[in-house]
């Protein structure tokens, strides 16, 4: 076993050799007070703390790159809830927790459930819980006790996560799921469980989305019903306006012509009162002057 804290060699790395005899604890051969043993995951600013006997990745290397590109497949966000099942010591709970709101990391062995929560405590990180649970026999109501969460992660042993992927469904469907694993034929296995369920819900959603186009139709239906029940209202209101007000124009029209040719009748009655006046006057003038004569 490593440790990166030493420099015995050229590679920085100091190894520790053990011993374990029958059920017997295990113990230090060299060196005799060995320093705590752990690994790192520097892009997530993680040390993890591990025991002897612990499940481990024994190519830290290439396990840097592999919780790297789970946590970016899995690409949690910061309002998001994620679940990691079989998570062991929290290789990939802890970075996720880095990611997402909260992480809750579900384990079959109580002692890896204890020490996950110390590592997660060691790294200062508050928003991961984990449970003991067993997942081989996981079931809907199993996955529900977990709590709500957005997206999954699955690290299973060789035996792979069959009951997980078939307690999935109804309530419990994340939308995203990233499945590390180390046995193709158990992938394969419950990949098709998934890709079952996937459509599904695939059917699931189109029939939603049906019904939605539906219920818009109907709405726009009605809508176009009422706008064309209100334009005609409309229209008819504005004809009856435009009647009462051309009935009301010829109204007020046919009063000032009856008042004009009141008007013009009493004018004229003036003009001819005016007019036998003065004629009367002329004669009355000329019998005056024809008066004078005659004297």
């Amino acid at each position: 076993f490593s440790h990166r804290s030493g420099s015995l060699n050229a590679g920085g790395t100091a190894w520790q050799v053990w011993q374990q005899i029958g059920a017997n604890p295990p113990q230090a051969v060299s060196p005799e007070n060995a320093p705590p043993l752990d690994y790192v995951l520097p892009e997530f600013g993680i040390t993890m703390p591990f025991c002897l006997g612990d499940f481990t990745q024994i190519n830290t290397p290439l396990n840097e790159i592999m919780v790297s590109r789970a946590v970016r497949l899995l690409n949690p966000q910061p309002h998001e809830h994620v679940a990691d099942l079989f998570c062991g010591l929290g290789n990939f709970t802890l970075p996720l927790a880095r990611r997402a709101k909260s992480v809750v990391g579900a384990e079959g062995a109580e002692h890896l459930v204890r020490r996950a929560a110390a590592n997660a405590r060691a790294n200062g990180i508050g928003n991961a819980r984990f449970v003991a649970a067993d997942l081989f026999r996981a079931t809907p109501k199993l996955l529900a006790k977990l709590g709500a969460f957005d997206k999954l992660l699955l690290d299973p042993p060789r035996a792979g996560a069959y009951a997980v992927v078939q307690a999935l469904g109804g309530k419990i469907r994340p939308c995203r799921i990233v499945y590390v694993s180390c046995n193709p034929a158990t992938l394969a296995r419950d990949a098709a469980v998934l890709a079952d369920k996937a459509g599904d819900d695939a059917k699931r959603a189109a029939s939603e989305a049906a019904d939605d186009v539906k219920r818009t139709s109907d709405k726009l239906s009605q809508g176009v019903r009422w706008l064309g029940e209100k334009t005609v209202q409309g229209a008819v209101w504005t004809i009856e306006k435009t009647v009462q007000g051309a009935q009301w124009v010829a109204g007020k029209t046919t009063q000032g012509v009856q008042w004009l040719a009141e008007k013009t009748r009493a004018v004229g009655g003036a003009i001819s009162q005016s007019a036998q006046k003065a004629r009367d006057a002329i004669a009355e003038a000329g019998r005056t002057i024809a008066g004078l004569f005659n004297r």
